[in-house]
């Protein structure tokens, strides 16, 4: 069982909120791996790792807010026992930053903490990174990878993509999710692609997610 903790621990404070179960399987799907998140929630996310079940969700909301603000706590025990996972979402990037940079390999209660930004954790299990990704919608049904990879040569290199089509008739269409570069090169994309005529369709380009 995992809970959630909402509110705000600001420096030194404790996080004052309700506590209410979730029904993830994993908090890293919360943390990293859920694709309807807002790419400023993504970026202030951090997992740590091996923090003593013996302190209360209060007690870490405290431990983590002498180091940066927390908006969101969530806390999931450790099958072993005697440890536990917690993933916050700080109030800004570089708060979660800060408390990675200050709680990694820190030693709480005799146990070493280890701390990694959401970010890095994506990159790590190979999913694609929401912050770099677009969806093109409304292109032909029977497009493949290489066209794709085409009408993308001048943001690319393509790093992944999936094709999502739309029914079994070439009339309908269908969706790609591309991971591009950089933030910058997928925000061009949009810009300059969206509502274009490519390929004999009108297609829209907005941000994944």
């Amino acid at each position: 069982m995992m809970n959630l903790m909402r509110g705000v621990a600001r420096h030194g404070e404790p996080l004052r909120a309700g506590l209410t179960s979730i029904r993830y399987a994993d908090g890293l799907r919360w943390m990293c791996l859920q694709s309807q998140i807002e790419g400023s929630e993504f970026e202030r996310r951090a997992w740590f790792r091996n923090v003593p079940s013996s302190l209360g969700k209060e007690d870490v909301a405290s431990w983590l807010g002498k180091v940066g603000s927390v908006e969101k706590l969530l806390t999931k025990e450790d099958e072993k026992g005697g440890t536990r996972q917690v993933y916050a979402q700080f109030l800004s990037r570089e708060d979660a930053r800060k408390a990675v940079k200050a709680l990694h390999g820190s030693t709480l209660k005799g146990l070493k903490v280890t701390a990694f930004l959401s970010l890095d954790q994506v990159q790590d299990f190979g999913a694609p990174n929401p912050l770099t990704s677009v969806e093109i919608d409304n292109l032909p049904w029977n497009i493949d990878q290489s066209a794709v990879k085409e009408l993308l040569e001048d943001y690319g290199p393509v790093a992944k993509l999936t094709i999502k089509r739309v029914g079994t008739s070439s009339e309908t269409g269908c969706t790609v999710v591309v991971e591009l570069p950089s933030r910058e090169k997928m925000q061009r994309a949009c810009d300059e692609l969206d509502l274009a005529s490519k390929l004999g369709r009108t297609i829209r380009v907005q941000q994944a997610g």
